[in-house]
Formats: C-alpha cells, structure tokens, sequence
C-alpha cells in the first residue's frame, strides 16, 4: 500500500504481514493533501513495485501474472490526461499486465463533483474533465457504503480480463 502525491511513498510491503494496528496506523498516513499527484509517478513505480513482487508468481508456463491496482484518489491528477507522458505511462502498466482501476472519492455533497470539472488539452478545447479522464477503468464512489460493492465489481472484472488474457496466452 502507497501513498502518493509528488512522489510515491511505499507505507505497507506486499509481504508484510496485515493487523488492525497497522491498518489504523497507515490511515493516520492518509491526509489527501498534496499540492501535486502525479499519476506518472504513480504508474512507474507501481510498475517497478508489482514486478518485483509478481517475479515469483509467473506461472510455470512463461504466462506473465496479471496483477490490480487499485487507486483510491479523488481523481484529479497534475498531468495532462492527453499528454504522451501519461499515456506512455499509462501503456507501460499494461504492457506489464498491471490493471489500473481508479476508485474515485467524489462526495455528492460537495459543490464541485468531478463530473463538473473541466480540462484544456493542448489544443486550446476546454472539455469535462472524465471525457478526457486518463485511466480506461474508473469508478465513481459518491457514496462511501457502497465501496464494498464497487470493489467486488472491479475484482470481477479483473479475474474476467485476467482469465481471457490466460486463455488468449495458452495457459489454462
């Protein structure tokens, strides 16, 4: 688990062993107030991380292991969601079987929800800010009871996406 902003800060290994004090102790960590949240940043290092973490998994058939990340974020991101960064980025995940879902924390009672934001791409258009949004997979949480429902969703999804990449690889 990972807090990230400018820069991507690792509070939790994958190995390391999970209790409650240490699940209150990380979400002390969360404050949500960065002046930037690079989602480049994010990426490449969720890349490196899972890689490392995923090098002992692969199956013995040479299929590469398909492997979630889920970003909890409130969506907004300092890239241009159109920039060739991001999208490289964006790619780079794929490529290494990384599937990116962002659960977005859009509270209804706020003035501005994320469907009201608006972008301009480098081509002077101003346009909503999700016609434009840099990630393929996104849910929109405006309703924090219903997050159990939208990660049981996702994960559908990714074991859907992961056993058709299986099945297109040759494995089983």
């Amino acid at each position: 688990m990972s807090i990230f902003g400018e820069s991507v800060e690792v509070v939790h290994g994958m190995g390391e062993p999970w209790t409650n004090e240490i699940g209150a102790s990380m979400l002390a960590q969360f404050d949500f107030k960065q002046s930037r949240t690079s989602l480049i940043q994010l990426l490449q290092t969720s890349v490196s991380l899972m890689q490392a973490a995923g090098e002992g998994s692969a199956s013995s058939r040479g299929v590469p292991a398909s492997q979630l990340l889920l970003i909890l974020s409130d969506g907004v991101f300092s890239e241009d969601p159109l920039s060739p960064a991001l999208q490289a980025a964006v790619r780079l995940a794929r490529d290494h079987h990384l599937f990116v879902v962002c659960v977005i924390i859009d509270d209804s009672k706020k003035k501005h929800s994320i469907f009201d934001l608006r972008r301009y791409t480098g081509q002077g258009k101003l346009l909503p800010y999700m016609d434009v949004f840099p990630l393929p997979f996104y849910l929109v949480l405006r309703d924090v009871t219903a997050l159990p429902q939208l990660l049981a969703e996702a994960l559908r999804q990714w074991f859907e996406l992961a056993s058709a990449t299986v099945g297109r690889s040759g494995g089983p």
